[in-house]
């Protein structure tokens, strides 16, 4: 093939396309496999955004919703119902420590990424309440528990004087303090018999890549995620092999072929950095408002949170690609000016 043959520019170029394709690839795989695809991001995100400050509003809204019973047991769900919304939260942090709390969800994210990354066709989450019961067992704690009801009205003392005469039907209510005395060993050991019906575990979620009920998409994704190591090889391999080609097919002459690798990674560099900008201007401005919309069935606070969660990890990929296009960028300056300060001529190499 000859030094100035057309062809030999022709094939340079569409190996440098492929390799610029490759590496704005890489660019953006870089952070998926080191951010989101890692338990740690999600974990330094809740303890950043103050999830364990905002946890007992979560609870509570289980608590006092249509699913408390499912949960907690019939007879119990029917009582959370009747809680004070005002007085809960404190109460949830006695009975449920932010430390608790805290380990359940580490748990379950090591359990889902240790699914994601493993061989185990299997995924099992759930919540621990062997804790929570030990707690909510306690006599001080069954006493807080009573403080939560709405206080009793006429009709419930007139029942707690049928109780006391023989009758079966216990008010659920706050009574005076004048005749708590009298009242509590009478609720007591009806709350503690609500107690022993929550379960010990809470079942989440239940996923079973065999099962012909889940989604060919998330299968798909589990293994994408399996394989993540063997892409990131890909991409590497590519990356050597398209660049070694870039080098052989250049013009001869090493100042030649070193300006043509560096233009390659400056053009990539560049334009990686750009759809991070592009990227970053995204995620901070118009998909704030859908995740603001998504979480107002939440409070406030919960709300605040959530998005808190979002941005910073979304923020976090979009650091880390832009840490990549930044490495990329500069290899492709040196590079270039390298081939600059040779001032052999290709005929003289």
């Amino acid at each position: 093939m000859d030094k100035k043959s057309p062809v030999r520019n022709i094939f340079s170029v569409i190996i440098g396309v492929l390799l610029g394709l490759v590496l704005l690839l890489g660019i953006f795989w870089v952070p998926i496999q080191k951010v989101l695809m890692q338990p740690d991001a999600y974990k330094q995100a809740f303890q950043d955004q103050g999830l364990y400050r905002v946890y007992p509003l979560l609870i509570s809204g289980v608590l006092s919703g249509d699913s408390s019973s499912n949960i907690l047991g019939d007879g119990l769900g029917q009582l959370t119902s009747k809680l004070d919304q005002d007085r809960l939260n404190d109460f949830i942090f006695s009975m449920v420590p932010p430390e608790w709390f805290q380990e359940q969800v580490d748990l379950n994210l090591d359990r889902l990424f240790g699914f994601l990354h493993g061989s185990e066709d299997t995924l099992s989450l759930g919540v621990d309440l062997n804790g929570f019961k030990n707690n909510l067992g306690q006599e001080d704690s069954v006493r807080g528990f009573i403080q939560l009801l709405p206080v009793c009205t006429t009709a419930d003392l007139a029942g707690l004087l049928s109780l006391l005469g023989g009758e079966k039907n216990l008010p659920l209510c706050r009574f005076p303090d004048e005749v708590m005395g009298l009242v509590f060993p009478v609720i007591q050991p009806f709350i503690l018999n609500l107690v022993s019906q929550i379960p010990d575990q809470i079942p989440l979620i239940t996923l079973s890549l065999q099962s012909p009920n889940t989604p060919p998409g998330l299968v798909t994704f589990v293994n994408l995620v399996r394989n993540s190591s063997t892409i990131s090889g890909i991409l590497i391999g590519l990356s050597i092999l398209l660049l070694t080609a870039l080098v052989l097919v250049s013009t001869p002459g090493w100042k030649i072929k070193i300006r043509n690798c560096g233009i390659v990674l400056l053009a990539a560099g560049t334009t990686g950095l750009v759809l991070d900008f592009i990227l970053w201007l995204g995620i901070n401005s118009g998909t704030t408002g859908v995740i603001t919309s998504a979480t107002s069935a939440f409070s406030a606070d919960i709300g605040e949170v959530i998005t808190g969660i979002y941005l910073q990890i979304a923020n976090s990929y979009v650091m880390v690609a832009s840490l990549a296009g930044f490495i990329v960028l500069t290899s492709g300056v040196i590079l270039f000016v390298i081939s600059r300060t040779i001032l052999k001529s290709h005929s003289e190499v």
